[in-house]
């Protein structure tokens, strides 16, 4: 459950006729795409993934195993789900009762959750389009201001603004955030959300090219 906790539910101790699936995987993305397969059990799953896969020869005696349908998504989140089925049935602590180890585990993933801002281009929309009406009547930065999310996104109209049109899809974006962060995972925290505060107060035009880097992400189409 969003990288916080793994969680076991029977639904009943018996296969009903008009659901024989045992094995589901459903993956949902921020972004509205998601990722989805079923099979009755485990055994059907290895051997379905099996014969999803036919042998190529690349000469010098070397033999590779090809998925059959290179579009196929959802091999290696099957390839995943039974490598580590015995795992998440045999090794994992599974508690009825919380103790205060898990407790505080749990705690511990969910800050760090909320200190993660995933990039989208339906969040930076919806950004822009709940701050419309202050786009439109010139908003200012509050030099006290203390939202770090809303931060950070301000600041990512801001690097777009500034870019003299050199992001021009949310790729770009992906790129130039990952060569200024050096991570594909960013933690807001009080330092960063500090620092990008003050960059941003320090260019007299911000507001100029926030409001520019809005309507630039306002054209971008979703992909």
């Amino acid at each position: 459950m969003f990288g916080v906790i793994i969680y076991n539910v029977r639904v009943c101790d018996s296969t009903l006729d008009f659901c024989k699936n045992n094995v589901l995987f459903q993956e949902l993305e921020l972004d509205a795409k998601h990722i989805s397969f079923a099979d009755t059990d485990i055994e059907n799953l290895q051997k379905h993934l099996t014969n999803s896969f036919e042998p190529k020869d690349f000469g010098f005696g070397l033999t590779f195993m090809l998925p059959k349908d290179m579009t196929d998504s959802t091999l290696q989140y099957k390839m995943m789900y039974a490598i580590n089925y015995n795992l998440f049935f045999e090794k994992l602590n599974l508690i009825e009762e919380p103790t205060q180890e898990v407790i505080t585990l749990v705690l511990n993933n969910i800050q760090s959750l909320l200190q993660e801002s995933a990039v989208t281009i339906r969040g930076l929309k919806r950004f822009v389009k709940e701050h419309q009406k202050y786009f439109e009547q010139g908003i200012r930065l509050n030099p006290k201001g203390t939202n770090k999310k809303s931060i950070f996104m301000f600041y990512l109209l801001f690097i777009v603004g500034k870019s003299n049109e050199k992001i021009k899809n949310i790729h770009d974006l992906y790129t130039v955030i990952k060569d200024e962060f050096s991570s594909d995972t960013i933690n807001i925290n009080d330092e960063l959300s500090s620092k990008l505060h003050k960059e941003m107060l320090s260019v007299d035009s911000n507001i100029d090219l926030i409001t520019e880097g809005a309507k630039i992400i306002e054209s971008w189409n979703f992909e």
